[in-house]
């Protein structure tokens, strides 16, 4: 990807230390990162949705300068972890 070309070599870890999905396994090396605009699009939410999802650490990601990204592979472990959730009532 693009984003790779002006970091190669940069390795990252997920914005929150405390996913308990995530582990070390997830560094390898090829994982595709993708925008959280371009995850929103995926998920069917709002990109807000997911910065907020971001900063409060139940979206894993990483921030470089003004950009999060994530990769395919967090976005399906969050999907996952919000369809588990049970329905708040209202």
């Amino acid at each position: 990807s693009k984003w790779h070309a002006k970091h190669p070599g940069l390795k990252l870890r997920p914005y929150s230390e405390d996913m308990r999905e995530y582990d070390e396994s997830d560094d390898d090396e090829s994982a595709e990162f993708i925008s959280l605009n371009e995850a929103a699009r995926r998920l069917g939410v709002s990109p807000v949705t997911l910065r907020l999802q971001a900063r409060k650490g139940r979206l894993p990601a990483v921030r470089i300068g003004r950009d999060w990204l994530t990769t395919p592979r967090w976005v399906e472990t969050y999907r996952d972890s919000v369809q588990r959730q049970p329905a708040k009532a209202g």
